[in-house]
């Protein structure tokens, strides 16, 4: 009896989850290890990532284009989520191993800031001048699943200076949080 020469695949995690992570910003990578389980070499034909939101996924991997038996590689994902809500994708393993194509799932939900205002405008009426009306108020709220990044409040246009402004809102707001105007 010749003993037959066969790949094998394994991979760990089979699926790799990110969390939570802000829309437009860079996860921390993630790995997942693939080994050659068989007594021949493991050949790859392809390994990318694919599905409806694979274009927020970053893979590097070390894998080439043959794994010698017992030889291992390391995957290397990034989440980059580019909107709102659960982001999914797979690493997709074309190989000569059986149940080619293998798959490890990505899921990762991006979040984002959203700003909320009590009011768009305020009427001060008629004043006279040199004289100051009674302070009105705008609550800013961060309606949004993330903090709020606030980089300035300020009071704008050809007369900006009668309208003086002070803020309780500080740099940031955290998610259902508000703050004055």
């Amino acid at each position: 009896v010749i003993p037959v020469s066969t790949a094998g695949f394994s991979v760990s995690p089979t699926t790799v989850n990110f969390g939570t992570q802000g829309v437009g910003t860079s996860s921390a990578a993630q790995t997942a290890t693939l080994i050659n389980v068989g007594n021949a070499a493991l050949t790859f034909s392809g390994i990318l990532v694919t599905g409806p939101n694979a274009a927020d996924y970053t893979l590097v991997n070390t894998c080439g284009s043959l794994l010698t038996p017992s030889g291992q590689c390391t995957l290397s994902v990034t989440f980059t989520p580019s909107s709102a809500g659960v982001r999914t994708a797979s690493v997709v393993f074309t190989d000569n191993a059986a149940g080619s194509p293998q798959t490890v799932g990505l899921t990762g939900t991006g979040i984002s800031a959203g700003v909320g205002l009590s009011a768009t405008t305020l009427t001060f009426g008629s004043q006279l001048l040199g004289t100051s009306t009674p302070s009105q108020s705008v609550i800013l709220t961060n309606n949004g699943n993330a903090a709020l990044s606030i980089t300035g409040v300020a009071v704008t246009g050809s007369n900006s200076g009668d309208f003086p402004e002070t803020t309780t809102c500080g740099n940031s707001l955290a998610a259902g949080g508000s703050c004055t105007i």
